[in-house]
């Protein structure tokens, strides 16, 4: 996965973790059959005005369309890249239906998107910091040329946002312990690391076993908060 790639994958997941987005697709989606509806029923009386009524239907599908789109676009960015996650965007999504009474699944598949991705992306980090300890392969060999990987690693800290960013300048943090490094992370962005229920998964993250996280005073914290 590209940089490029991660980083759409990110911004949209993101984004559908607002409930608006989503309420506001349903509600152009009803704008769309208002705008139509009167059209129709003005359109012998008043033409000029029944047109007016029909571009602005036109806009709406227009908007509804662009997050069916974008919904698409996701999919298919995790059916190539982390196919284990594509199957997290709800099947039954058309903005053309009514929306459901809760949204909270949806959002919460979005939040995992996003947490899973962080992790992939730590991941390439880690290997692209294994190669650069390496020595370079000289320029001319079949191996092609050398590959910049520290500014690669710089770009990719900047790419990923203010939370992401901030984030994987605590995992990389040598000088903390993993429970310190679980603690900032969880100031950092609380519902991001409430959404990741693995303690594999977050050893993965600080390169420490899952049994290390589930030691620290920050997950026996978390487990009984979750419990009371």
């Amino acid at each position: 996965m590209n940089a490029t790639d991660a980083k759409r994958i990110l911004d949209l997941s993101r984004q559908w973790q607002d409930t608006r987005c989503w309420l506001s697709a349903f509600h152009h989606a009803d704008l769309c059959r208002e705008y139509e509806s009167k059209g129709f029923a003005i359109a012998n009386v008043h033409p000029d005005l029944s047109r007016q009524k029909f571009e602005r239907a036109t806009q709406a599908r227009q908007f509804v369309d662009a997050r069916h789109a974008e919904l698409c676009e996701l999919e298919n960015l995790l059916r190539d890249h982390a196919p284990k996650l594509f199957g997290l965007i709800p099947v039954e999504i058309n903005f053309w239906n009514s929306p459901p009474t809760d949204f909270s699944p949806w959002l919460n598949a979005m939040r995992r998107i996003e947490a899973e991705i962080l992790v992939l992306v730590h991941e390439f980090i880690e290997n692209s910091e294994a190669a650069e300890k390496t020595p370079p392969v000289p320029a001319g060999t079949p191996s092609g040329e050398v590959v910049d990987v520290a500014g690669m690693i710089e770009k990719l800290s900047v790419l990923f946002g203010d939370s992401g960013g901030k984030m994987l300048h605590v995992i990389n943090n040598s000088e903390l312990s993993a429970d310190q490094k679980l603690k900032a992370m969880e100031r950092i962005d609380k519902p991001l690391m409430a959404s990741i229920k693995s303690s594999v998964k977050l050893g993965k993250a600080l390169n420490v076993s899952g049994q290390a996280v589930r030691d620290t005073d920050w997950w026996k914290d978390r487990k009984k908060r979750t419990q009371e």
